[in-house]
């Protein structure tokens, strides 16, 4: 089980500046329809097409 300790230091991460910057410089190139993307790709591959 998580300890107060361990989620503390994991908010810390996750609220750092660094962290920050870079989620932001990221955040451009992550897809909306990454759900059905990742379908149309399952589908592409059990059918043996390639993409």
């Amino acid at each position: 089980m998580p300890t107060f300790e361990s989620l503390s230091a994991g908010l810390r991460a996750a609220l750092a500046p660094e962290a920050l910057e870079r989620a932001a410089a990221i955040a451009g190139t992550i897809r909306a329809d990454g759900v059905t993307a990742a379908a149309e790709m399952l589908v592409a591959a059990i059918r043996g097409e390639r993409q």
